[in-house]
């Protein structure tokens, strides 16, 4: 996985911000580099509000915030994932 992250970093580095190159480094960063997959996973939300991208960045993020404990951050990530889904109908 970390020569997954690197490319994905390297493309973000080439052309930024796009949110599905963050979203896959979120992927990848995941069970390696919490930090940086809530970094690129943040960036996915900066940028896609109410898409099923953005679900899937919540969804993603509610389950590192899980891991490492904090239920709150979590829950709202769920929350957020859940309002998402509603607005699109699925």
């Amino acid at each position: 996985m970390k020569e997954a992250a690197d490319q994905l970093r390297r493309s973000d580095s080439l052309q930024p911000n796009m949110p599905e190159t963050l979203y896959a480094m979120g992927r990848a960063l995941a069970s390696a580099d919490a930090s940086a997959a809530e970094q690129a996973l943040n960036g996915v939300l900066k940028i896609e509000q109410n898409t099923s991208l953005a679900a899937q960045a919540d969804l993603l993020l509610a389950t590192i915030h899980r891991k490492q404990g904090k239920s709150a951050l979590a829950s709202r990530e769920m929350e957020d994932y859940r309002r998402i889904q509603g607005l699109r109908g699925q």
